[in-house]
């Protein structure tokens, strides 16, 4: 399953984590993500990859735009 997603500048995420894996195509901005205590910024043409159950947060530093896909069953946790 694949959704695009819209994010405004300084737009933030709270930690969280999925029980499916989920990739992120970065299309435009840029965003920061801290996964498990390690920050990594993402901008346009990056992917990203967010692992089963481990707990992530994102910032959103220049307004962007992502493809997600979704892998495998599993409902959003918080």
């Amino acid at each position: 399953e694949q959704m695009l997603l819209a994010f405004d500048s300084g737009s933030k995420e709270p930690v969280h984590e999925h029980a499916s894996q989920r990739q992120w195509i970065v299309l435009s901005g840029e965003l920061e993500f801290d996964c498990a205590g390690k920050k990594t910024a993402a901008k346009s043409g990056d992917v990203v990859l967010f692992p089963v159950l481990i707990p992530y947060s994102s910032v959103c530093i220049k307004s962007a735009t992502v493809l997600q896909t979704f892998f495998g069953e599993g409902d959003f946790i918080w």
